[in-house]
């Protein structure tokens, strides 16, 4: 069997991650299959055959003292916990799934990872003689549960997924098996191959038709246009999540059943059902996921982070002119190219224009250096030519004219205006040849 499993998990041989798992699963069954010949060899040296019939006589407990039974029941599982991927020996199950899909569905879900769980419930007997070992088996089994639902909730491969949840079910049964409860330990062992069986082809079905095993690119993609396979593997969630009246439920209860009463510690019951609500998050999350369509992310654009212009009085240069290098005020802003030496206005006249006119408003005027200077501005009134003397921002005037000294004189005698609501120039008294 890990022959078969090592040429099967590695069939796309020429993958590097195909052949590595191939090798991992041969590696990892065959420490447990050396546990389970040394369990073999103490039953062998004590009772003198293999024979599973005398294995599971009540008479063994003459032949073989408390603590042997014990060691050699142990011993066994080891091999179990190897061919089931229990916990510590459960990594090789999900990096398997890199095996054709049918190989994952007939192999690694129904029939040979359930070996072990099969060999549990044939010698049961056996293992009931040593309670150690019936609660050493249920505390793994019951770990495995609990850590492969937690990694199939994370989990973005399909078929991974439904790995952690064959690891997960079968925990599930060696923790009925392990409470005595034998028929339900079988019977979850039997619904769970066809359903999860099922999950399996399914998943292939879409893998095969969107080239993909990740379960968001699949929902991206509209694979719940594909009807049958959709419906098919519903179905076979709701199987999987216990929901009645699909197999799934009747076999779970019997395990929740079997926890409740053949265990006087309610913890165990508690385990059993919060991995049973783990399975139901993670099954219909794949399952939500690939049947509600979601858009395809886009990155989000960086936006630049722009310092605001600085608001700068005008300054006068060694040359005498006066220049007036960023100006801001709601709405617009003057502000100087130093390459095309000339000044660049954000808000154009025209738009300044379609504003109701009673309202003076400053525009940014480009025109030749030796006419207009904008950017420097005068605070004044239209009628009568009154101004308070100073340079002010236009922050501080509710009418503010755009205005330039001459750029040609140190000191300025008249100032070339332009307004919103008027198209001509007209003077008005400027300042002298402070700034500020």
């Amino acid at each position: 069997m890990g022959l078969a499993s090592y040429l099967l998990i590695g069939f796309w041989f020429e993958k590097w991650s195909a052949s590595t798992a191939g090798k991992k699963a041969f590696v990892m069954t065959r420490l447990g299959d050396v546990a389970f010949f040394m369990g073999i060899i103490l039953v062998l040296l004590h009772l003198g055959n293999l024979n599973i019939l005398k294995i599971n006589d009540p008479e063994v407990e003459a032949a073989m003292s408390p603590a042997m039974i014990t060691t050699a029941a142990l011993l066994i599982f080891g091999g179990i916990i190897g061919k089931s991927a229990q916990f510590p020996l459960l990594t090789w199950l999900p990096d398997a799934m890199e095996g054709p899909t049918p190989v994952s569905a007939l192999l690694h879900s129904a029939t040979m990872v359930a070996a072990g769980v099969f060999l549990f419930a044939r010698l049961h007997p056996f293992f009931s003689l040593s309670a150690t070992a019936m609660t050493v088996c249920l505390l793994i089994g019951t770990v495995s549960m609990l850590l492969a639902s937690t990694m199939a909730m994370v989990s973005r491969d399909i078929k991974q997924v439904w790995a952690y949840s064959t690891i997960s079910q079968l925990g599930f049964m060696i923790m009925g098996l392990a409470a005595g409860g034998y028929f339900a330990g079988v019977f979850h062992l039997t619904t769970h191959a066809g359903f999860k069986a099922l999950l399996f082809l399914c998943a292939g079905v879409f893998i095969h038709a969107f080239h993909t095993n990740d379960m968001f690119e699949i929902g991206r993609a509209a694979a719940a246009a594909s009807r049958a396979p959709m419906l098919c593997m519903t179905v076979a969630a709701a199987a999987l999540s216990g929901l009645p009246p699909f197999s799934g439920f009747f076999s779970k209860e019997a395990i929740l059943a079997a926890l409740l009463a053949g265990l006087d510690n309610p913890l165990w019951l508690a385990a059993g059902l919060l991995g049973a609500f783990l399975t139901a998050y993670y099954t219909f999350r794949l399952i939500f996921v690939i049947l509600f369509r979601r858009p395809t992310p886009r990155p989000w654009p960086r936006r630049r982070r722009q310092r605001p212009p600085p608001v700068s009085t005008p300054t006068r240069t060694r040359s005498g002119r006066w220049r007036c290098r960023c100006w801001s005020w709601p709405r617009s802003r003057c502000c100087w190219d130093l390459r095309k030496r000339r000044w660049q206005a954000f808000s154009s006249v025209a738009t300044l224009r379609r504003r109701p006119p009673r309202r003076t408003e400053a525009a940014c005027f480009s025109g030749p250096s030796d006419w207009l200077l904008p950017g420097c501005c005068w605070p004044g009134w239209n009628s009568g030519g009154r101004a308070p003397g100073r340079w002010a921002s236009l922050k501080e005037s509710h009418r503010s004219i755009c205005c330039s000294a001459n750029a040609g004189s140190s000191t300025a005698s008249t100032a070339s205006c332009w307004t919103a609501s008027s198209t001509r120039g007209f003077p008005v008294s400027a300042p002298g040849t402070t700034g500020g």
